[in-house]
């Protein structure tokens, strides 16, 4: 039960996407988020929100939003472009792949 100001001075700004993630949901919602370097996925889960006036503290949404943008930022481009992955029927070629990689750094 921390607060958003707790929880950013834990981090020091540098936030975990799923935390990012959590505080962009719809209540009693559920999502999906891929980790990092196909190491397995997060289930984020949102039962209830409750929220405190931020009236006695003018600057925290602004602040809070400036420091959650650049993840959102890249939750946004990773679920776009697998949304356009799934849409144009995107597949992989890798032997194709790793000979091209062998090539460009002189392996070949």
């Amino acid at each position: 039960d921390l607060e958003r100001r707790q929880l950013l001075a834990q981090t020091r700004g540098n936030l975990p996407a799923p935390l990012v993630l959590l505080f962009s949901m719809a209540e009693s919602s559920v999502k999906v988020l891929e980790a990092p370097r196909d190491l397995g996925w997060y289930v984020v889960s949102l039962d209830a929100i409750s929220t405190d006036p931020v009236e006695s503290e003018p600057g925290l949404v602004g602040q809070t939003r400036q420091q959650l943008a650049p993840a959102l930022v890249d939750e946004y481009r990773r679920q776009a472009t697998a949304a356009m992955r799934a849409e144009l029927g995107v597949t992989r070629n890798d032997p194709a792949i790793e000979a091209l990689r062998k090539q460009l750094s002189g392996e070949q």
